[in-house]
This record gives structure tokens, C-alpha cells and sequence, in this order.
């Protein structure tokens, strides 16, 4: 074996691809998510097997055994489906895969043409375009993965919404990490994108290798992201509870305020939901959602979200929040819980959450819960 040293690059890169195996072995043997973290893992190993990849370029090493270009130069084309199951079996936990969703991944034999070219042309490029195209390719596998992105982004947006409409508790349920990997992958892809349209001869003619770009070889980004996306998701992979259902949502809440505008909402139904928050105060339990409350005041759950999206024209989150920043508001101003901290207020009134506590109170009042206290026992 040729002697190698490794730069600060590959060093960071080598460490990636240790890491995100460790990650793999861990993802595999936990329970929680099981489906979708098969899919997780498939993208952790599919972005290690690409800097490996990249390593053994850079060592030298298919020119010294030849062997190693029966291997794919890449993965590229299991990223973008791996990540969109990742998170439909985050969101739906019930779906299986169907013979069907094979099809996402069988364009990874397009990461093999550039192996197949150097397997039986060797090192050599006589044939430069036909080298270029195959190259070109792993570009390619970059739009497909963006464009697997954007309907990751929408599913997991669905589902947000969805939640509002079930839960007064977001905690520990949201997917807003994943969202944000997403949206700050996405964008790099997209610069990436860019520049190389600049030069767009890359993808129609093939007369310069893909990576050899007029204003930067963006390679060295390229594998950034990746050791990056590595830690990403494999640490917040790992630690991903069990989320709601998107499923349940839709079948018992399906239909949209559009096609149920025209019918008349029960004032008996509105009645009987105001007062059961108001004199029992359910809001005070943090863990309150849609089926405690259905069982409380014995209406189906399908009315009580009719009633809130159509007759009070809001989700059951906000509800029932505002009923809980009254509650804190009321407390705020009382001297008699000044021996209370606001954050402990905070908790008597049913918020789980410091931040989401701030944030609701703010976005009702137009005031922070400190200034508002220091302000209503003034007057």
C-alpha cells in the first residue's frame, strides 16, 4: 500500500465517516422509529460510502488496485429518496413500503457508468466526453436529491400543520430540526447548482470534467456538507421520539375548512366547549390533546375540531394556549403570586415549554410575561 499522508480535509473527512458508522450500528439497534431510521441509516451509509469514496481518489488507490472500480464512485442517487422515507416513516409510522418504492432507488445504477468506464478503459480517458458524461451524472444526482428535498419539506410542513390541530404540546414532537438540515442543505445544493449553470456545458456537451467548474471546484464544499450531515442527523436521529401519527389526522380530521364552510356549526357544540375549558379548566394539563378533551366533554373528535376550525376559526394548539396565557396573565398580575417565579406561573398554567410559554405570551399581549408583571401590579 502506497504511503499517504492526510491533510486537515481528510483527516475531518475521515472522522466523518467513522462517526457516521458508529451511528449507523446505533440507529439499527434502537426500536423507537425503526423503519424510519433503516431509512436514516441508509443515508448515513450512503454519504460514508461517498467520502470514502473520495479518499481512495485522493490516496491513489485505484491506480493501484484496479479492483476498487467495481465499486460505484458514489451514492448520490440514494440520499435524496433515503431521507424523503426517512421522514414519511417519521410521519407515518403505519406505511410500508410498497414493491412500488423500490423504483426510488434504482437510479443508483447511474452512480456506477463512471466506474464501468474506468473498469474497462482503466485510468486512462480516450474517450473524454463519453468520461465526462459519466462523471456528469453525480451532478445529476444532485438535482434529484434537491428535488427529493423539496417533498421531504412538504410532507414534514403537512405535518406541522396537522399537529395543530390535535395537541396543545409540542414538545418533543415537532420535526423543526429536520426542517432546518433540510432548508440549509438545500440551500447549498442550490449555490452549488448555480455556478455550475453558469458554465452549463458541464451538463449538454461534456467537454470539461463536471468538477472543473470557471470559478471554483466545489468538491471540497461538497464533502463538507456531507461530514456535516453525518453528525446532523445521526445525533438527532438518534435521540427522535416516536411523533404523532400524520395518518390519524387525516382520517379523522380530512376535511378542510374549504369544504365544510357551508355547514352550520352547532352553537351547542360551541357552547359546551367554552365552557368545559372555562369552568374546569382543562387547560391546566400540559399533556392535554384532541382525544383527552373528546373524552371530557364526551363530543366526537371530529366535531370538536369542526367547531374550533369553523365556528372559532382556530386549531386546538392555539385554543387552548390562549386559554392558558389567561390563566398566567391573571396569576402575573396577582401579588398574591409574586412569590412565584414567572417561569413556575408559566408551569401552573398548563405550559410545558419556557420558550413556547415566551413566545405565545408575546404574540397575545404584545409583551414580554416580565414586563407585563412588572407593568399590571403598577396599576
Amino acid at each position: 500500500m502506497p504511503e499517504f499522508q492526510l491533510n486537515l480535509i481528510q483527516l475531518f473527512i475521515s472522522f466523518g465517516i467513522l462517526q457516521g458508522l458508529v451511528f449507523c450500528i446505533l440507529l439499527i439497534f434502537r426500536r423507537t422509529n425503526f423503519r424510519a431510521n433503516l431509512m436514516l441509516t441508509l443515508f448515513l451509509v450512503s454519504v460514508s460510502f461517498t467520502l470514502f469514496t473520495s479518499l481512495i481518489l485522493d490516496f491513489g488507490w485505484y491506480n493501484t488496485h484496479p479492483w476498487l472500480h467495481w465499486l460505484p464512485f458514489s451514492l448520490t442517487f440514494w440520499l435524496g429518496p433515503s431521507l424523503y422515507f426517512y421522514v414519511r416513516f417519521l410521519a407515518m409510522p403505519e406505511y410500508r413500503f410498497r414493491k412500488i418504492d423500490f423504483l426510488h432507488f434504482v437510479p443508483v445504477i447511474f452512480n456506477y457508468f463512471h466506474s464501468i468506464y474506468h473498469l474497462i478503459l482503466g485510468r486512462a480517458v480516450p474517450y473524454p466526453k463519453l468520461h465526462n458524461f459519466t462523471e456528469a451524472l453525480e451532478t445529476y444526482g444532485i438535482l434529484a436529491m434537491a428535488v427529493y428535498f423539496v417533498f421531504a419539506l412538504r410532507l414534514i410542513r403537512k405535518y406541522e400543520r396537522s399537529i395543530l390541530n390535535t395537541t396543545s404540546n409540542l414538545q418533543h414532537i415537532t420535526l423543526k430540526w429536520l426542517k432546518e438540515f433540510i432548508v440549509v442543505v438545500f440551500a447549498s445544493l442550490f449555490l452549488i447548482l448555480a455556478f455550475i449553470m453558469l458554465d452549463f456545458s458541464l451538463l449538454i456537451d461534456f467537454r470539461k470534467e463536471y468538477s472543473s467548474t470557471l470559478f471554483f471546484k466545489y468538491d471540497e464544499l461538497l464533502k463538507s456538507i456531507n461530514v456535516v450531515s453525518l453528525y446532523w442527523l445521526g445525533i438527532r436521529g438518534y435521540f427522535q421520539q416516536s411523533i404523532l401519527p400524520i395518518r390519524s389526522v387525516e382520517k379523522d380530521f380530512g376535511k378542510t375548512k374549504t369544504s365544510t364552510q357551508q355547514e352550520k356549526v352547532s352553537e351547542v357544540h360551541i357552547h359546551l366547549l367554552l365552557e368545559s375549558m372555562e369552568k374546569e379548566k382543562l387547560y391546566l394539563d400540559p399533556s392535554l390533546n384532541l382525544r383527552m378533551l373528546e373524552e371530557k366533554i364526551d363530543l366526537p373528535a371530529r366535531d370538536i375540531s369542526r367547531t374550533l376550525n369553523i365556528g372559532l376559526e382556530k386549531n386546538f394548539y392555539y385554543f387552548v394556549n390562549e386559554y392558558r396565557v389567561k390563566e398566567a396573565r391573571e396569576r402575573l398580575s396577582d401579588p398574591r403570586f409574586n412569590h412565584l417565579s414567572v417561569l413556575g406561573i408559566a408551569f401552573d398554567a398548563g405550559f410545558s415549554s419556557k420558550a413556547t410559554f415566551n413566545r405565545m405570551f408575546k404574540e397575545l399581549t404584545g409583551v414580554s410575561p416580565s414586563y407585563y408583571r412588572k407593568t399590571s401590579q403598577k396599576n
